[in-house]
């Protein structure tokens, strides 16, 4: 029913291996984290351990995937049964967090940023936490998601749709005057989140769409794909051939 979404390359590289024609785009970078109350007590990962940690996406999303591969590689030891896992909604789990019921969440971006910029901290990003797991450079994690045999009939439509998007974001990027003017439908209630919302939207603005990102992709695909099994990334272990989409046309 339409022509373009915006999913995440995983998703798509299981579709591919499932025989779909579906490619990917990068729109976004990955830029979650783990998110603490100031007064929880939890100053490091290890502070984990027996509490309870909000999550949003399930069992298998993917920062939590990540969080997990990351505290085994820096302990030694398994994360899922070290803590108390409470799968939510979103906006619940920031109510949670700030009325003191979550001490820990791992959410989407722009509730990560809302907490932040209510005074929450942020013990690490996704971002440190691959690089630390071997990953280097932009790790791109949502984008635009269409089917190959629809862009390649309709490269005029698809490369003016990314070369807007693009534009876009640069506008976004350098123009603090338009995200004023975008303020009064962001629902930031005060100066602290309405700039923790910006500053992490710019964070996850991709810079890269040629070969590197789909190098890295397929590194952290690897990883999710250890932790998360087939549920996560479905029955291949490596990232599906041409599930980036190599005729970008700019």
């Amino acid at each position: 029913a339409v022509d373009i979404i915006v999913s995440d390359y995983i998703w798509v590289s299981r579709l591919r291996s499932d025989g779909a024609d579906f490619v990917f785009v990068p729109h976004s970078l990955a830029v979650g984290g783990l998110i603490v109350r100031e007064d929880s007590g939890i100053n490091t990962i290890a502070d984990l351990e027996g509490r309870k940690l909000g999550i949003a996406g399930g069992p298998v999303d993917k920062s939590w995937v990540l969080l997990q591969a990351y505290y085994k590689k820096t302990t030694g030891r398994d994360l899922k049964p070290s803590v108390k896992p409470q799968f939510g909604a979103p906006p619940l789990l920031n109510e949670l967090t700030t009325t003191g019921k979550l001490p820990a969440v791992l959410n989407f971006w722009h509730y990560n940023a809302r907490l932040k910029g209510a005074g929450h901290l942020q013990i690490i990003g996704v971002a440190e936490i691959l690089k630390e797991l071997g990953v280097e450079g932009e790790a791109p994690l949502l984008g635009w998601v269409f089917h190959e045999a629809w862009a390649n009939e309709n490269p005029k439509a698809i490369n003016g749709f990314l070369r807007a998007s693009r534009d876009a974001k640069q506008i976004l990027r350098d123009s603090d005057a338009e995200w004023d003017r975008l303020r009064s439908v962001m629902k930031a209630p005060d100066d602290a989140i309405f700039v923790s919302l910006r500053t992490d939207y710019r964070k996850g603005i991709v810079s890269s769409m040629g070969p590197e990102s789909e190098a890295t992709a397929a590194k952290v695909f690897a990883i999710l794909a250890e932790i998360g099994g087939e549920q996560l990334v479905g029955s291949s272990s490596t990232l599906a051939p041409n599930t980036f989409w190599a005729n970008v046309g700019f």
